[in-house]
């Protein structure tokens, strides 16, 4: 498991909105706790999606930086 620097490494810190991240989990309770966990570490979690479809257009809506999916 990486820690939270690890993870704030991977962002650009320079642009607006570069912590703007998308859940995509079809596990709802799985989703909901790893949002939790990433919005107490101060990322903003644009929005959680239980299938592709729903993923690509709140990809197209909020434009996230980082997409964390389960396969």
């Amino acid at each position: 498991m990486h820690d939270a620097a690890e993870f704030d490494a991977l962002f650009d810190d320079d642009k607006q909105g570069a912590r703007k991240l998308l859940v995509v989990e079809d596990e709802a309770i799985v989703a909901l706790d790893l949002a939790e966990q990433l919005s107490d570490m101060g990322y903003e979690v644009c929005g959680i999606a239980d299938n592709g479809a729903e993923a690509e257009a709140l990809v197209e809506q909020h434009r996230p930086e980082l997409v964390l999916m389960d396969i």
